[in-house]
């Protein structure tokens, strides 16, 4: 006999970012008697496109591209956004664009879920008439920065510690870090922002500046390399930075190594102390008691507005080489940080209640539509995931591919792709004893139930 249940639709963008948080997430709406289904957006959406009848919950991570959001809206009960862009991190004149250019969007939206009081009130300020859609609950991926989850990352932290020993993880955001599709993906943002009426002067700035100081950051890596007893340093490149560009610039410096692998909190449960420019895993460092610097030099083309969590929870340095100058400031007892006005307003860290836990209640309470049987599967799906998996698999274990591929953006965010295996094995993490599994439906189209 079928089991009428209601479903819930995650598209993953960028696989080291998202999985995992939305794991915890699905697994939240699994037990409570939902089919949750995982896969690559382009898979989902195929997926979605041969229902005969709108029915479940689509949450994905961005509301920006129009096209896409009223295709799948005609497709499902409800269309929720946690919109990855739009995080803790972001400095406020970013803030104001990214929120008008998605302002076309909102109307197919019914739950906009905010990481602080401080975005959400932007965002009602902007949307006056779709206020009620947007709700401060926090982000599944700050669930995962609490005590009672740090247990997941030890076995992977442990080996990473044994096999590369004392280093500093830098993650990155620089984001441009070649003067071609800098120049590319300028244009294509300054056409975007003419049709939203916006300007785009500042926006353009900012990313020029931000290519100049990476230039100014390889100079310094190369220098601090040559100094001697220095810590090794592992850049963690931003999952939409071409990684071969890092390669060919530190190529042969002997203390600094580039690795995009697995999810940044193994690395930094691993590392010695965290180096960022402004970046969200500073405040994962910061609330873990992880020593966590801000590279700022003196001649950096940058500012940075100083109220943002990110610098106020920093340490400053003006160079990689000062890391070694100041010991005492390692200990945790010698961090001094700015003093943050209304920290609570910048982030939404629930202490009795998960923020995944929050973000079900919502939906649960409007959702209400049930179907019978897991999804349909076509051939034309089947045969689509099986070579897009293929491929990612191939790539992600040879190295030539991955070279060859490397400026290919869709490829380095999902990795070697999603497989109900790891998926499993973070269900039996998160959920001890509960009689949750995930079965792989298609290649790459992963559905946890409730057994």
């Amino acid at each position: 006999m079928p089991f009428p249940k209601k479903e819930l639709y995650i598209p993953i963008e960028i696989k080291p970012r998202e999985l995992l948080s939305r794991i915890l997430l699905g697994g939240i709406f699994a037990q409570n008697h939902y089919r949750v289904y995982i896969a690559s957006k382009s898979i989902i959406d195929r997926a979605i496109k041969h229902r005969e009848e709108s029915s479940g919950t689509y949450f994905f991570k961005s509301g920006s591209a129009r096209k896409d959001a009223y295709k799948v809206r005609d497709k499902v009960e409800l269309y929720c956004v946690l919109d990855e862009e739009i995080g803790v991190a972001i400095k406020d004149a970013d803030l104001e664009a990214a929120i008008k250019i998605r302002a076309k969007t909102i109307s197919t939206i019914d739950f906009w879920f905010s990481a602080s009081n401080h975005i959400t009130s932007a965002f009602r300020e902007v949307w006056p008439d779709y206020q009620s859609r947007v709700i401060t609950t926090g982000w599944p991926k700050f669930d995962l920065w609490k005590k009672r989850f740090e247990h997941i990352y030890e076995p992977k932290s442990l080996s990473l510690k044994q096999k590369y020993g004392s280093f500093i993880l830098f993650s990155s955001d620089f984001g441009f870090l070649d003067n071609i599709f800098l120049e590319k993906e300028i244009k294509k943002q300054v056409n975007q922002n003419i049709k939203n009426s916006l300007d785009s002067s500042g926006w353009t700035k900012r990313c020029r500046d931000a290519f100049k100081d990476f230039n100014l950051f390889c100079e310094d890596l190369i220098s601090y390399d040559k100094l001697p007893h220095c810590i090794p340093i592992i850049i963690r490149p931003h999952p939409g930075e071409n990684q071969h560009v890092w390669y060919q610039r530190l190529n042969g410096l002997k203390n600094i190594k580039v690795i995009y692998e697995g999810e940044i909190s193994e690395w930094l449960h691993a590392s010695k102390a965290l180096l960022h420019r402004g970046c969200t895993t500073s405040v994962q460092a910061a609330l873990s008691g992880k020593p966590c610097f801000f590279w700022n030099p003196t001649n950096s083309n940058s500012t940075h507005e100083y109220q943002l969590l990110p610098y106020a929870l920093s340490v400053k340095v003006e160079s990689c080489s000062d890391l070694l100058k100041n010991h005492n400031i390692w200990k945790k007892d010698g961090l001094h940080f700015l003093p943050i006005e209304n920290t609570s307003e910048r982030i939404c860290f629930p202490e009795k209640q998960l923020s995944s836990e929050l973000i079900f209640e919502t939906v649960n309470n409007k959702a209400s539509k049930r179907t019978d049987y897991p999804l349909k599967i076509p051939l034309s799906l089947f045969l689509y995931a099986g070579a897009s998996q293929l491929l990612l698999i191939l790539v992600w274990k040879i190295s030539l591919l991955r070279i060859l591929f490397s400026s290919h953006r869709k490829i380095r965010k999902l990795q070697n792709g999603i497989h109900a295996y790891e998926v499993n094995n973070y269900l039996d993490k998160f959920f001890p004893g509960e009689d949750l599994i995930a079965v792989e439906i298609a290649p790459g189209l992963v559905c946890i139930e409730k057994t």
